[in-house]
Order: structure tokens, then C-alpha cells, then sequence
């Protein structure tokens, strides 16, 4: 949660260009998998090292479906600014209020 927080949300990576082709989807060309890449990547790790983490595949794969599905306001704008104006006025929660845990991960 906190790695996602500070190395991808707050270091300013553009999550609504990069996973969804911008606001409503008119930037096609910019849509990049490089959060997918990162996620494979800990997945990869994972396997070869599973006892050096705190969470399991199923934390993983639920980070993916929550970043792909928008549910959180962190995934569905391009920086921490347009972020925090967004809590303000959004139905969105953040993963401050609402933790980014599966309930179906006993790992978590």
C-alpha cells in the first residue's frame, strides 16, 4: 500500500493516461502497461523470495483489479494534485479511508 502510495502515486506517475488512455479514454496512444510491468515484475520476486514479503498473490492481483477498475481515487487521475482535488469532490474513496486489502486474503 505505502510503496504504491509514495513510488507511484506521489512521485507523479499518470495512472489515468497510462491505464485507461486519459479522461474518457481519448488518449489512446498514451496508454502504457508500465504498472502491469512493475506488478509482474514483484510477482516474479515473489515467487523466487515468497517468505521476504508481507503480502501474497491474491494482495497482488487484487492491487491490479482495484488499479484497472479506477475504484480508488489513486488510480484515476494523473497526478497528486488532480488526486487531491478529486477526494474533495468525489465519490472515489482513497486507500487512506479504505485500505487496499482483499477480503478473501488471509495473508493480508
Amino acid at each position: 500500500n505505502e510503496l504504491i502510495r509514495s513510488g507511484w502515486c506521489a512521485f507523479g506517475h499518470r495512472f489515468e493516461r497510462r491505464l485507461r488512455g486519459g479522461p474518457r479514454g481519448t488518449d489512446r496512444d498514451q496508454r502504457s502497461p508500465i504498472f502491469l510491468q512493475f506488478m509482474d515484475a514483484v510477482a516474479q520476486l515473489f515467487n523466487q523470495y515468497p517468505h521476504k514479503f508481507e503480502f501474497t498473490h491474491v494482495y497482488l492481483a487484487f492491487v491490479l483489479d482495484v488499479a484497472y477498475s479506477g475504484a480508488f481515487v489513486e488510480f484515476t487521475k494523473d497526478s497528486e494534485h488532480e488526486r487531491r482535488a478529486s477526494s474533495a469532490s468525489s465519490s472515489f474513496p482513497s486507500s487512506h479511508e479504505t485500505p487496499l486489502v482483499p477480503q478473501d486474503d488471509p495473508g493480508a
